[in-house]
């Protein structure tokens, strides 16, 4: 969570924290949130991808998002990072 969350601010990204897609219920409360905040990924570990709840499919906003395992990411793609000049306007994530 942490590593995700501080990768996030490094790329300056706002973080959405959230449980994982678990059963029917959870995921309609995770689309409506998907559709307000329009996020593009969410990042997962590998032990959690593999057991994604089947009926995301059903759920539009979520089925379109690219789900990226943060602990598969090579670190040498870190060496193309740039720092960002964040400001204390600058919005860190959105809690829903």
């Amino acid at each position: 969570y942490m590593v995700g969350f501080f990768a996030c601010l490094c790329a300056d990204l706002i973080a959405v924290p959230l449980f994982p897609p678990r059963g029917t219920k959870h995921n309609l409360r995770l689309e409506a949130i998907a559709q307000d905040c329009a996020p593009n990924a969410a990042l997962y570990s590998s032990r959690r991808v593999a057991h994604r709840h089947e009926s995301i499919a059903d759920q539009p906003a979520l089925a379109a998002l690219k789900f990226i395992c943060s602990d598969g990411v090579d670190i040498a793609d870190g060496r193309h990072w740039t720092p960002v000049a964040a400001s204390a306007d600058s919005v860190a994530f959105l809690q829903y």
